[in-house]
This record gives structure tokens, sequence and C-alpha cells, in this order.
């Protein structure tokens, strides 16, 4: 059956499809967001975007702009924050922090510290120094994984770490290395949390952290409502 739109909707259509062709296509929601510019004590901050900080166990302190677990009164430091939304089917999860050396100087020892990324209260992906490996890396199942080649440098800009919802892929970056894996796909992340190892073995001092999922892009929502104006007209 031949469709045939009046004039104005044709050009009116073409106008939007041909402008969303030339649209940005890798817009972010940012999920999860803390600047870490308020002094004191982490736990009961609001970050910029997120749920407020909840001190599980021991509770760092913030001040000049970092989040230094060295801080903490407690052999272990553990907080934890909700994200904005859960991570959802079609999307990829990237989670962005810059670091500095903790006042400890504990850093990649014995000891683990670094941000994990949860789903309903549990641990699926460890980020930062995993313990009993001396360089950032990633706790996943099967085990620790070192980021190659071998880097203890704990300063680190913009160390990210990626999750494929659909497939399950994660990336992990610190420092100009490199590493990436499989684990269980659709986990629908929700959540964050800073922790450091008991008996201080390991420490994190973050600048600030934010977690990003893609957003609809401009052209698919372009096309969804071209195709939803085709099937009236046909029904017409």
């Amino acid at each position: 059956m031949l469709i045939v739109m009046p004039p104005k909707v044709l050009s009116l259509s073409l106008s939007l499809l041909l402008g969303a062709a030339f649209a940005p296509l890798s817009a972010q929601t940012v999920v999860f967001a803390d600047d870490f510019s308020t002094d004191g004590f982490l736990g009961g901050q609001t970050p910029q975007v997120g749920g407020t900080w909840i001190a599980d166990s021991g509770d760092p302190l913030v001040s000049g702009g970092v989040m230094d677990t060295s801080s903490s009164f407690f052999d272990q430091t553990r907080v934890f924050a909700s994200m904005s939304r859960a991570l959802g089917q079609g999307e990829i999860l990237t989670l962005t922090m810059n670091t500095v050396t903790p006042s400890s100087g504990n850093w990649a020892t014995n000891g683990f510290a670094g941000v994990g990324l949860f789903y309903a209260g549990s641990e699926r992906i460890f980020f930062g120094s995993p313990g009993n490996v001396f360089a950032w890396g990633v706790d996943q199942d099967p085990g620790k994984q070192p980021l190659l080649p071998l880097d203890t440098d704990p300063i680190a800009t913009g160390a990210t770490v990626t999750y494929n919802y659909d497939t399950g892929a994660w990336t992990a970056s610190a420092n100009g290395s490199f590493l990436s894996g499989f684990i269980t796909a659709g986990i629908a992340f929700d959540s964050i949390e800073i922790i450091s190892d008991i008996n201080n073995l390991a420490d994190i001092a973050i600048t600030d952290i934010q977690v990003v999922v893609p957003e609809p892009t401009t052209a698919s929502l372009t096309l969804g409502g071209l195709g939803l104006l085709l099937l009236r007209r046909r029904r017409k």
C-alpha cells in the first residue's frame, strides 16, 4: 500500500531526520557525581548527583577537595551511595575518578582500597588497589586481575572502568595501562562503594568521581517519532 504524506509533513519529517543525522550521538546521563567539595566526614554528605553517602564501617574525612580513607579511625573504611538510577538494557556504564597519593602512603600494599560497583547490595566489580597485587587492578570473579604493565602510581587522572549491560564485558584503565574481561551480563548496577582494607593496610584518596550512562540518541528518537507518524498515516 502506497503511503502519501502531505508536502508539509514530508518536509518536516525529512528536516528532523537530516538534523538528527548531524546531531551528537554520544550524549551521557550522569547518574552519580561527587567532587568532594564539602569538608568533614563523608558519611551524611549528599553528592552533586546520587543518594546520600552512608558510612557502614569507618567514615573517611574530606579535606580540601580530597576524600582520603587514611583519616578513618576504624580498621576498615566502607561508605556507599546510590546512583540516581540503575543501569539498563542497551547501556554501558562508565565510572571515572581522579586520585592522588593518600596521606598514609599506603597504596597498592598487601591490602585493598578502591571503588566498588554494586547491585542489590552486592559488589560485582572492584576497581583500585585490589590487594596482593602491587598495582591498579580489578577484582571480580574469578579473582584479582592487575592492570598490565604493572603500575603502582596512586596518582591517576581519569582512571576508568566500564561495564556493558548486554554482554557483561568490562574494561579498566589507569595511567595508560588497560585490562578487560567478562562477568555476568544484565547486572543493573545501582550504587557505588568506597572501601579500604582492614588494619589500614591500604588507602585511596579521590578528588572527584562520576558515573555516566548513555542517553537515547537524537537520531533514534527522531526515527522512532517518524515511524509512529507513518504508522498513524497508514492506519488512517
